[in-house]
């Protein structure tokens, strides 16, 4: 720059001709041109890339692991550390990791992908993703998956915890953001994860699941999958879930139950509405929502049960296996197939659509539920084996009192059964009632208890607006005239000494 400084200064300045600045200065006429006509400083350009000795028999290799790079997920691509310890150890790489590192770095300059800016129309398009996050849940540290949809006009987002990435939590989480958000999205972005893709074809192609497309078709929004490879497709919710990881897991929230766990969650979604919209700086994300569902399709009018259905045999015990554990149905049921709705957080059981059990849904593995009233009508036929049966330890503080009071009596165990039977024909509620009644009286025997139910509720099946437990004369009563007795033919035998 001094040179070029002093060159335009000789023939701006003195009025030098450009050969006296060239014989002077040592340098070419065309040197002197260049900087008299250009106030630009001149580059050096290489018309050869510089040689490498050291590196250049290893680049061959590092080129070919820096496009495997782009095939890799993203938190498990080679490293520039990486890559040289790779040569070094591998393939006796002699030189130093800064060449590797400055090399690495001008390549992925190179190939740096540009990224557009985007705009979405209200209710057009979401975007849906899942991460893995660690919470402390009663008092244990454990590892949960966290499902995240995010609407890409307003950017309103939801979040929500569950045990595993199954599908009917993926279905769940979808069922649960809608009736937040207020309607449906007509799009919706995934990547290609297997509880709604089969298979990846050639470019945008796909084979869906099944159980997606019906799930996808009761709410009436179209999918799309991102490119093999490529999250930052759906950069949206992916930039979300990383804030949610920062501001909302950290530090690690602590709570009793997944419900309290997602109370907490939908709160500090809520309090997310209250930030300023990106491109609205004068709204909120909740007033941007406010505006976009208003273009949401609404949701179903029917209820949308996300469930899994599986058909299982139930075994001579009455009981059946489901993701390896065992659940108890009622014994009249031993040896048939019945129908399992695995729903997030419990099993329906059901055989010919009727209701025979509902069980809490149980993610680990090698436990066993049972419910002694199962197997009342069996201990019927077999009442010595009250005592050891599975789930008698699992009885009320009620029942259990009971017990201890009937089998002071022979045949205590027969009397226990037929009064835990009577739940056949009056509510429990009622029930323990009686039983209660009975205790306090020291009374337990079956006719007492019974006579207690007829007296204070109605079988089941009768309308309880029935009952004149309240006092009052039922209206059906009321129709019913009762004419007085005529006791004067007794008056007269009276008279008459007989």
């Amino acid at each position: 720059m001094a040179c070029i400084e002093t060159i335009r200064y000789l023939r701006f300045r003195k009025d030098w001709s450009i050969r006296k600045i060239a014989r002077e200065l040592g340098v070419s006429r065309q040197t002197v041109r260049k900087a008299i006509t250009s106030p630009e400083v001149p580059r050096y350009n290489l018309s050869n890339p510089r040689p490498k000795p050291v590196l250049g028999p290893f680049i061959q290799y590092i080129d070919e692991l820096l496009e495997e790079n782009q095939t890799l997920p993203r938190k498990q691509r080679y490293t520039a550390r990486k890559i040289f310890e790779l040569i070094r150890d591998n393939h006796g790489y002699p030189g130093c990791e800064s060449i590797v590192r400055d090399y690495v770095r001008q390549k992925k300059i190179e190939v740096k992908e540009v990224f557009l800016p985007l705009e979405f129309a209200p209710a057009q398009y979401a975007q849906c993703d899942w991460f893995e996050v660690f919470v402390i849940l009663r008092g244990q540290r454990v590892k949960v998956q966290c499902f995240a949809m995010r609407l890409c006009a307003s950017r309103a987002s939801f979040l929500m915890v569950f045990p595993t990435q199954s599908q009917e939590a993926f279905f769940e989480g979808h069922r649960r953001a809608f009736l937040w958000f207020g309607g449906v999205p007509h799009n919706i972005t995934y990547d290609n994860l297997a509880t709604a893709v089969k298979k990846v074809l050639k470019g945008k192609n796909r084979v869906e699941q099944d159980k997606f497309i019906s799930f996808r078709t009761c709410f009436g929004f179209k999918a799309h999958f991102c490119d093999v490879g490529k999250p930052n497709q759906k950069g949206q919710v992916e930039n979300f879930s990383q804030f949610a990881e920062e501001n909302f897991f950290s530090p690690l929230p602590e709570a009793q139950s997944l419900e309290e766990l997602n109370s907490y969650l939908l709160s500090m979604c809520e309090k997310y509405l209250d930030r300023p919209h990106p491109e609205s700086k004068d709204m909120t994300i909740g007033q941007v929502l406010e505006l976009e569902r208003e273009s949401l399709n609404l949701l179903p009018e029917h209820e949308v049960e996300v469930c899994r259905v599986v058909v299982v045999k139930v075994t001579n015990k009455s009981t059946f296996r489901f993701e390896g554990n065992s659940y108890s149905v009622p014994s009249r049921y031993a040896g048939r197939d019945v129908t399992v709705k695995a729903f997030v957080d419990k099993l329906k059981v059901l055989h010919k659509d009727k209701e025979i059990a509902i069980w809490p849904r149980c993610y680990e593995k090698g436990h066993r539920f049972v419910d002694f009233d199962h197997y009342l009508e069996v201990l019927v036929r077999k009442p010595g084996a009250v005592p050891f049966v599975s789930g008698f330890k699992d009885l009320s503080p009620l029942y259990k009192e009971l017990y201890g009071a009937v089998t002071k009596e022979p045949s205590g165990n027969r009397l226990f059964i037929q009064i835990l039977l009577l739940s056949r024909e009056y509510p429990r509620p009622a029930l323990d009632r009686a039983i209660e009644k009975a205790l306090r009286c020291g009374n337990v025997s079956y006719e007492y208890i019974k006579h207690s139910l007829e007296r204070s509720a109605l079988p089941i099946g009768r309308e309880s607006h029935e009952s004149n437990a309240n006092g009052r004369i039922p209206g059906k009563l009321l129709e019913f005239k009762v004419r007085p007795v005529d006791l004067t033919h007794f008056n007269s035998l009276i008279r008459e000494g007989r």
